[in-house]
């Protein structure tokens, strides 16, 4: 595979990465926030009944997810990405419409520049949702897909929530 050709894969891999991720937290974050809704205004109604139990559990509902707001901040990690994701794009567009030649060696320097400096700004990759990455960008780039990566059920099923770190290698 030449340069050019690593480099639109590296971004097309890294934009849907980040795509999925982004999407995840967003979405993450809406439901942390409708349960701190539901939890706290089941918790003020049941004040004025009989159901203390109703007002405990909803004291704890809403106690978890804002810890959990606290501490990951899913907002926050998501606006990361969407801003990682417009820098790949950016890349893309630069590597498939912008370029004059495939092989042209100040672009190439100047997108590896970009990817190290987007890599050293988002350290903690998830590695399952990364291998799925790379195997949906090889389907659409019509590479072999014979290096694909194997993903059972629960990699599929947890790859936004567990890293995985030793499950999956960085390809070769």
């Amino acid at each position: 595979m030449s340069q050019y050709d690593e480099s639109l894969f590296r971004a097309e891999l890294s934009s849907r990465y980040h795509r999925r991720r982004a999407t995840f937290l967003e979405r993450s974050a809406l439901m942390m926030t409708l349960l701190t809704l539901i939890g706290g205004g089941s918790g003020v109604i049941s004040l004025f009944g009989d159901g203390k139990i109703i007002a405990q559990v909803s004291a704890g509902i809403v106690t978890l997810v804002g810890l959990i707001q606290i501490v990951y901040r899913p907002e926050m990690a998501a606006m990361q990405h969407k801003a990682w994701l417009r820098r790949w794009n950016k890349v893309i567009i630069e590597i498939k419409f912008e370029s004059t030649s495939p092989h042209d060696k100040a672009l190439e320097v100047q997108w590896a520049r970009e990817a190290a400096n987007i890599e050293s700004e988002c350290v903690g990759e998830m590695r399952a949702l990364q291998a799925d990455c790379y195997n949906r960008a090889v389907r659409y780039m019509n590479i072999d897909a014979g290096n694909n990566y194997e993903l059972r059920w629960y990699h599929r099923a947890l790859c936004q929530i567990v890293s995985f770190e030793h499950g999956f290698e960085a390809r070769a």
